[in-house]
């Protein structure tokens, strides 16, 4: 019965369980489908608690019995993804040094060492328990920002973000943050799910804590193989998930990938230093006998070495490049315009 009741209760938009226990004792639908049971508060948290580990299994079996009974083919599959907000606020984000502001007040409120009769700012909770909470996610919070710190320091220097705007929310750290549906700049989680594309079915699904679809090709494709029994054969996606490292990760899973690319790898048209509209690389012809290019000037691009890449998580490519004569290319008509 209560699963039921919070099938409804998504299926209307409500995620909460305080929201399922309002719903609960003032719906009609709900006292319907709960035959007069109206649970407590609690009851609805360890509820939604508990379904976690069982969820999955129900979902295999609905795959199951779509499969048995030829409601959907398993060997084609369609992935998108869609960011959701996460249950943070976008208003109360924090930096470092807030962070380590907070993190001493706090402690000081734990250990009795600030003066009692100092006001506590109000985000400090009134009873042990709570603020060993919010403590334990303070510390939590560190860690997290710690790691963006790490990954602004790799970036190049003028592509490093201002240390300050560094942030985080406290409420759930393990969210990062990135531009919604309408362009709002917050804390969000990434949601993708492997469709039917005649029954619309959803064969698999997972929640990333990733604001982009970036390297979630192969994570998607190894599990709905597990839960289609290997026979998944060709995947339809969007051009977010056809990259080079992508087509690679589908060719070694012996899937055939059928998604939308250009040929220089992005529908915009880049500008020179100059400002004038780049010559796209499409427009370079590649001999691979001779291992070499040639530009539209008619001048010959040789190999020079290639230097290894990393993408998101482990994975990586190696990039060549080639390179023309120096006093050549600067004489061109072209260089004005030239990658």
């Amino acid at each position: 019965m209560l699963l039921k009741m919070v099938i409804y209760q998504i299926l209307l938009g409500n995620h909460s369980p305080a929201t399922w226990y309002k719903e609960a004792k003032r719906n009609t639908d709900m006292t319907w489908l709960g035959r007069g049971y109206k649970p407590s508060r609690t009851v609805w948290y360890d509820f939604r608690d508990r379904a976690g580990k069982f969820i999955d299994q129900l979902h295999q079996q609905v795959v199951d019995i779509a499969i048995e009974q030829r409601h959907l083919d398993p060997s084609i599959g369609a992935l998108d993804g869609s960011s959701v907000a996460a249950c943070a606020s976008r208003h109360r984000m924090v930096n470092l040094a807030t962070l380590n502001k907070r993190k001493a007040i706090l402690q000081g409120a734990i250990d009795a060492s600030v003066d009692p009769e100092r006001m506590l700012p109000k985000w400090v909770p009134p009873s042990e328990v709570g603020r060993a909470d919010l403590l334990a996610r303070i510390e939590h919070a560190g860690e997290v920002l710690a790691a963006r710190h790490q990954q602004n320091d790799a970036r190049p220097s003028g592509k490093r973000k201002d240390p300050n705007k560094i942030v985080v929310s406290l409420s759930d750290p393990d969210a990062p943050l990135g531009l919604d549906k309408r362009k709002t700049y917050r804390p969000l989680y990434t949601i993708q799910n492997v469709v039917d594309p005649s029954s619309y079915l959803i064969i698999s699904y997972t929640c990333t804590a990733s604001a982009t679809d970036a390297g979630m090709l192969p994570v998607m494709i190894d599990q709905t193989q597990k839960i289609t029994r290997g026979s998944l054969k060709r995947m339809l996606a969007d051009g977010g998930y056809c990259s080079i490292l992508d087509i690679r990760d589908g060719t070694d899973r012996g899937i055939e990938l059928i998604a939308p690319v250009s040929a220089s790898g992005t529908s915009r048209q880049n500008k020179s230093r100059e400002g004038l509209p780049q010559i796209p690389r499409e427009q370079f012809t590649y001999d691979a006998q001779a291992n070499h290019y040639t530009c539209p000037a008619g001048e010959i691009l040789k190999y020079k070495d290639r230097e290894k890449k990393q993408r998101g998580g482990d994975r990586f490519l190696y990039q060549s490049r080639f390179q023309g004569d120096t006093e050549t290319c600067n004489a061109c008509v072209l260089s004005g315009q030239c990658l």
